[in-house]
């Protein structure tokens, strides 16, 4: 299990949030992974000792949460700082728990429960339903064995069979809710990586104030209107307010139902059945129907488009419309990533009436708002949808997205009151804003990573020598703290993050090495160095400052690295994919989605060009599998194989900021690097 899930069990048993902030502290340090032998040694051990409550009267010594806090966070900082690049394990960590807390008054354990009894208890029974389970548990079955062994711990008086027998039954109902439901958000969350959002509070309705202009502030303008031929975050901003997807995928990773009310795979999984919401119109008074849904789909699909969906589309064979409001989307081979992957920003949904030619410079969606200005590199301005299919929002009159091409001056704006919201905000600007009075950083976990494309058709990189002398020359520890200030986690050159089930712990990250890679490029033939341009804009956060990282490094290795900084608003129409060696910034994907969009042979976005017959055999391979350890088997013989070849170098995964005004309600930061203002208000 890992510690993104870990903070969600330990939160609903815990109303005071002594344990949630306990275990964030714990899975945020140095983006370590915490697996089971953590997760039922300390934290049980601590949530046994800190959360229970005994039926008879209340504890005689109160917990000192502040000083837990203060003492459990000093104690992890101090180890990783001892040993930044060593891994620590569950032990070590367990450890510097223990004796962080050992002197901080905390309630009694019930007399018939210790914590070390717990603990026991919890590990043979966990050991004992593993054993017996014909597949791996899920996340959810262990969260229901470890809720119902807390539960039991802190009332009665419970022997070793009754924790065990509860144990056993939330297993047995875990798993036949799994083989009910095998599809959608279920699948997503086992499969994605658990993103732990900044906490934001919750409001009764009443206490939602409507009205106002929200402003926000982006680094540049989009390149286009048009959803399908969407290609960067400021496209997706820009449609993500006036048009919907039949699903959206939410900050907590859940999937919520937008212009489809349901969805049902058949048995094996090729063919889905969605149910579309009645009553939704498009802005020019359309109604929407299932001709829509299959115009939208197919003008991906169609080459001509030119969309870069079509990739991670390409496994559709059919979309048919069954009724007005019944679609049916059928698949060469199984997929439980398709609810997720609708999300794409490319899968808005249009209109079928309407000349296609239109949607690059107008908007015809169903979303809250609709656009009432825009002017080219200033700004784009919307209103308030009032035929919006969800009743009561928005909550906002209008949003205003200002393009400021600097991130001192973006981050200027928010703190002096200009902005309400900068997104996104650089790993650079957090700590000005984070102690500017009034304002307030978002931060969220995330799959979103920074990586260096490389051109494997244009010398020198056309040589599988020269990629990985640059990857034995890239310190990727200086890379996490130059770019993202000590945050985020070190990555493998391939995008499924550690904390994700598909993820091969046994494929090496490759090292920093500048002997390694002097001598692989003597065998290239550059025995007396290499001098490379590398391009880069600050239009990503953390990518002018990895190129600057990677320079030094690389200098020892005998490679010169030239830096080039393109302006924001050229960046991705005029240097990505053009020039041979770029910094890119990607947003987090489910596997599937990750892998098909750059690394199949036939994608639109495959920035290094690299044409690999067996990795596309293994992208459609691992789509189809519906076992999670046959497909992590497929995915694991994928990263090796782009580890080895190294067409691109991701050396860190990146935690997604924003910055509001602590006024800003309904905004939370997302995994994806999505600005969702479809709940969102103004608290004046």
């Amino acid at each position: 299990m890992d510690s993104g899930q870990n903070l969600r069990w330990i939160n609903r048993i815990s109303s005071d949030g002594f344990c949630e902030r306990l275990v964030r502290m714990i899975a945020r340090s140095n983006g370590k992974r915490l697996f089971a032998s953590l997760f039922v040694g300390a934290v049980i051990a601590l949530a046994a000792a800190a959360c229970s409550a005994d039926s008879e009267p209340a504890p005689a010594a109160p917990i000192d949460t502040g000083a837990i806090s203060s003492a459990v966070q000093e104690a992890v900082t101090e180890a990783l700082k001892a040993a930044p690049a060593a891994p620590v394990s569950a032990d070590e960590i367990q450890q510097m728990v223990r004796g962080a807390v050992s002197d901080i008054p905390a309630p009694e354990i019930p007399e018939q429960m210790s914590s070390s009894e717990l603990q026991e208890m919890v590990e043979s029974a966990i050991a004992a339903s593993a054993a017996a389970a014909p597949e791996p548990l899920s996340a959810s079955a262990i969260n229901s064995m470890v809720e119902a062994a807390i539960t039991a711990a802190t009332t009665g008086a419970p022997s070793k069979e009754d924790i065990e027998g509860l144990i056993a039954q939330a297993a047995e109902a875990a798993a036949a809710a799994e083989a009910a439901a095998e599809t959608v958000y279920q699948v997503v969350a086992e499969q994605t990586a658990a993103a732990e959002a900044t906490p934001v509070p919750t409001f009764a309705q009443s206490e939602i104030k409507t009205g106002g202009t929200l402003r926000v502030v982006m680094p540049t303008d989009s390149n286009t209107l048009d959803p399908a031929l969407s290609l960067s975050t400021m496209d997706n901003t820009t449609t993500m307010q006036a048009y919907n997807n039949l699903i959206l995928r939410m900050p907590d990773l859940s999937l919520e139902n937008h212009l489809a009310t349901s969805w049902t795979p058949n048995d094996d999984l090729t063919s889905y059945e969605f149910t579309l919401r009645e009553g939704v119109k498009f802005v020019h008074g359309k109604e929407l129907v299932a001709d829509d849904v299959v115009f939208t789909f197919e003008r991906i699909l169609d080459e001509a488009t030119g969309s870069p969906a079509r990739s991670a589309l390409d496994f559709i064979t059919g979309i048919t419309a069954l009724d007005d409001h019944t679609v049916t989307i059928d698949m060469s081979g199984a997929n439980a990533f398709l609810p997720d992957t609708l999300s794409l920003y490319q899968g808005r949904i249009i209109p079928s009436d309407i000349d296609p030619t239109r949607l690059a410079t107008e908007m015809f969606g169903t979303g809250p708002f609709k656009l009432i200005e825009s002017r080219p590199n200033e700004l784009v301005a919307y209103e308030r949808n009032s035929d919006y299919w969800d009743t009561g929002r928005p909550y906002l009159n209008k949003v205003s997205i200002f393009y400021m091409p600097e991130p001192v001056t973006r981050a200027e704006a928010l703190k002096s009151g200009q902005v309400d919201i900068q997104f996104p905000l650089e790993p650079s600007s957090v700590s000005g804003v984070e102690s500017a009075r009034g304002a307030v950083v978002l931060e969220t976990a995330s799959a979103a990573y920074l990586n260096l494309s490389m051109d494997v058709r244009v010398p020198p990189f056309d040589d599988v020598r020269v990629r990985q002398a640059i990857q034995a020359a890239t310190d990727r520890e200086t890379i996490r703290q130059v770019a993202l200030f000590g945050r985020g986690a070190i990555a493998n050159d391939h995008p499924v993050p550690p904390n994700d089930p598909h993820y091969d712990d046994s494929v090496a990250i490759p090292p920093y090495d500048p002997e390694k890679a002097k001598q692989l490029l003597a065998d290239a033939g550059f025995s007396d160095g290499l001098e490379i341009t590398l391009h880069t804009s600050t239009i990503t956060p953390g990518m002018v400052e990895m190129a600057v990282a990677l320079k030094e490094s690389a200098e020892p290795a005998g490679i010169t690295v030239n830096i080039e900084r393109a302006p924001e608003d050229k960046y991705w129409a005029s240097v990505w994919m053009t020039e041979p060696f770029t910094t890119v910034g990607w947003n987090g994907r489910n596997p599937d989605q990750a892998f098909s969009i750059v690394y199949k042979s036939d994608a639109d976005w495959n920035e290094a060009f690299w044409v690999n017959p067996r990795a596309d055999e293994l992208i459609v391979q691992a789509r189809g599998q519906a076992n999670l350890e046959e497909r992590k088997a497929t995915y694991g013989e994928l990263q090796a194989l782009v580890v080895q070849e190294v067409p691109r170098i991701i050396p860190v995964f990146s935690p997604v900021f924003f910055g509001v005004r602590d006024n800003v309600r309904g905004v939370q930061a997302h995994p994806s690097r999505w600005l969702l203002l479809h709940k969102a208000w103004l608290d004046d």
